[in-house]
């Protein structure tokens, strides 16, 4: 823990706060506070997030804590960007539902997932900073894996269409091991879907129906058995080996 705040105290130091912008992103469809009317910015070298109202903390918080994983997620992925990636932060789920972000109810229960556009991502916090650390990790992994697969020009979309045929479970597997290590938790999902149904021990199947759980046992068990730096070009064996 000590480790952890000294590492927050010397990335504070290194951000720097705008004055006030105006931006579209957080205006509401049907408005109940003046907030969303003035936003303010932290910018450090990889990452600009933004925040409004009461937020300032929580912006700084969410720098700090994406800062302190990216180089993480970069070197499991394998690529870098030029651009830096935007983090727009809601102090709460009902200020993300009632911004024009979009009709998706990204952060919904059943989904989990961060909402990624472009080089942007939303967050929000629910009062609990381990959560919002796994919203943050994913959301960066998400816009890695988007600027893999889809590239910034149009002779990178050309050179990388070939893996745009991955299939699901490699993309959300990807990103969740990259978000969350592998824990007791996932060891009982996986171990309560075997057990539900017997033909999920075939791997294409269990694939087809859990994709992200899937994907995240694979990439772990490559992990485990072949080491990290066997990740990102695992594609390819993976697809010699026709499971994709």
């Amino acid at each position: 823990m000590r480790k952890l705040l000294v590492l927050f105290l010397l990335l504070s130091t290194t951000i720097l706060l705008s004055q006030s912008i105006n931006t579209d992103f957080g205006k509401n469809r049907v408005q109940f506070t003046d907030d969303f009317n003035s936003w303010d910015k932290y910018e450090t070298e990889n990452f600009v997030t933004y925040w409004y109202g009461k937020g300032k903390m929580l912006g700084k918080t969410v720098l700090q804590y994406a800062e302190l994983d990216h180089t993480d997620i970069q070197d499991i992925l394998e690529h870098r960007m030029n651009d830096k990636i935007q983090i727009i932060v809601y102090l709460d789920v009902t200020d993300f539902k009632q911004s024009n972000i979009g009709t998706e109810d990204i952060f919904g229960s059943t989904t989990g997932k961060t909402k990624i556009v472009g080089n942007k991502m939303f967050v929000y916090f629910d009062g609990n900073h381990s959560h919002l650390r796994k919203q943050i990790r994913e959301g960066i992994a998400r816009v890695y894996l988007n600027a893999i697969l889809f590239g910034s020009s149009i002779q990178e979309i050309v050179q990388n269409a070939v893996l745009l045929k991955l299939p699901e479970w490699y993309k959300e597997g990807i990103v969740k091991y990259a978000a969350q290590p592998w824990d007791n938790e996932f060891d009982d999902e996986l171990r309560d879907l075997l057990e539900s149904n017997s033909k999920y021990s075939n791997f294409e199947k269990l694939a087809d129906s859990h994709p992200e759980i899937a994907g995240h046992s694979m990439w772990y068990y490559i992990d485990q058995n072949y080491g990290r730096l066997s990740i990102s070009p695992i594609y390819f064996i993976l697809q010699d080996c026709h499971l994709i």
